[in-house]
């Protein structure tokens, strides 16, 4: 986690949602272990590592749910077990059930030893986090304040797609009908199949940094008036 907490166990630094994850925990039991390396989370992982040093190496694992849990061949159970793995099925209808609410779902899990980390398999799966992120009654009042001045608004986000298109929908940016892309299916367009689709482009999900840079500059040919939203 990036975030700390400070000499009144407030969780501060590091992003939001690092932030959240202390504040729920509340943990102020002594640190008894110590930071070995760290693979900082993008949004081209989709993850992030810690490996600790703890009685060998353990490596930390936080991020995407369908990152994860493809690679993950066994789980802890409540009493603390490794047992096997077999009903991803399930999980993944459960987390869809969530983010089609608008919940966003992290995914952790370890990796036991000295394996390379980089072989991303044989992972433990230890839980996964729900998070709801309340809109403010002013993102929507200034989506509705943009629209009226024939400016179209398009959410970029690191969000799944489904999460992303119930936010969209609360917020007012998306509706029945608009165009939802993730990058992968952005990556796949070429310019003149973005330029016939921008007009009714609202959501990128599980957006990578140059998909922003991509649309304005696709808008800029088009002169057309968008503004860019992201997270």
């Amino acid at each position: 986690n990036a975030s700390t907490y400070d000499e009144n166990n407030k969780a501060i630094g590091g992003n939001t949602t690092d932030r959240a994850l202390l504040e729920f925990i509340k943990s102020d039991t002594e640190k008894k272990y110590s930071i070995v390396n760290n693979i900082p989370f993008s949004s081209k992982n989709k993850y992030s590592i810690t490996t600790i040093e703890k009685n060998g190496k353990l490596h930390l694992i936080k991020g995407a749910p369908e990152k994860i849990i493809p690679a993950c061949n066994n789980y802890i159970s409540e009493l603390g077990e490794k047992k096997s793995l077999y009903k991803k099925d399930e999980i993944n209808k459960y987390i869809n059930s969530m983010t089609k609410r608008g919940i966003r779902v992290l995914a952790l899990a370890i990796k036991e030893g000295y394996n390379d980390i980089n072989t991303f398999r044989n992972l433990i799966l230890v839980g996964l986090i729900f998070i709801k992120d309340e809109v403010r009654k002013e993102a929507s009042m200034g989506v509705k304040l943009v629209t009226d001045a024939h400016i179209q608004t398009v959410m970029i986000t690191g969000d799944n797609k489904e999460t992303a298109i119930e936010i969209g929908r609360e917020v007012g940016i998306y509706k029945t009908g608009d165009i939802v892309l993730t990058s992968d299916e952005l990556d796949m367009k070429t310019d003149e199949e973005l330029k016939r689709i921008l007009p009714n482009l609202r959501i990128v999900a599980r957006a990578l940094p140059q998909d922003k840079s991509r649309l304005i500059r696709i808008s800029q040919e088009l002169d057309l008036v968008v503004g860019m939203t992201g997270d």
